[in-house]
């Protein structure tokens, strides 16, 4: 965040208690305030220090990140001392990996559902999907990123089935991977859909 946020949190720290911007008293003193930072957060290939134990190593594309990192650069990003200063304990969370990445969509796909039923169809997906979308995660974006790829990988799909028509008549609607196409396994450029209705159910499959 900007620094002046930090100048803000200060008189919250300081006073208990702030102005909002029309005047209104907010009342911090029976208020736990919690800040997050991906500030000092790496993400090569192994990392040699893991939260504050040397010697550890984790998988590449997990962050890693100990404590003098985020204070540098938390520094140069212009927070100053007497900001600093009040931060005693610092505690890292775990970055996500494929393991934990697989019940995140599965949540998401379940709102999907929900939303789905509401308007009036019963969406299904293959076990195979979430394999898909997580090989198609990215650590560094976090869990946003499982986010963003239900939204333009299957949401948008939805999107121009309905606008051409394809959703009349239907009341499920599948999600399916695209089997592969060529000999190494892959199955074309990544983005790549297909639609097809059978009976009353609309069938998306995703690459």
């Amino acid at each position: 965040a900007d620094p002046g946020v930090g100048r803000v949190i200060l008189q919250i720290l300081d006073d208990g208690r702030v102005e909002d911007a029309t005047g209104a008293l907010l009342d911090f003193r029976r208020s736990f305030v919690i800040f997050t930072t991906n500030a000092g957060a790496t993400y090569g290939e192994e990392s040699a220090r893991v939260g504050f134990s040397p010697g550890e190593r984790r998988p590449g594309g997990v962050p890693s990140v100990d404590e003098e990192a985020v204070m540098a650069s938390l520094r140069a990003s212009g927070h100053g001392e007497e900001f600093l200063g009040r931060h005693l304990r610092f505690f890292e969370f775990g970055g996500l990996d494929p393991a934990t990445v697989g019940p995140l969509i599965e949540r998401q796909l379940a709102s999907l559902r929900d939303m789905a039923e509401v308007r009036g169809y019963e969406l299904e997906w293959d076990p195979g999907i979430v394999e898909y979308l997580a090989a198609q995660w990215q650590p560094r974006f976090g869990v946003r990123h499982l986010t963003t790829i239900l939204k333009h990988r299957i949401q948008e799909q939805l999107s121009v089935g309905e606008a051409q028509g394809e959703l009349q008549g239907v009341d499920e609607i599948r999600l399916e991977p695209l089997r592969p196409t060529s000999p190494d396994g892959s199955s074309g450029h990544v983005g790549v859909a297909e639609r097809e209705t059978k009976g009353r159910t609309l069938i998306i499959r995703l690459a």
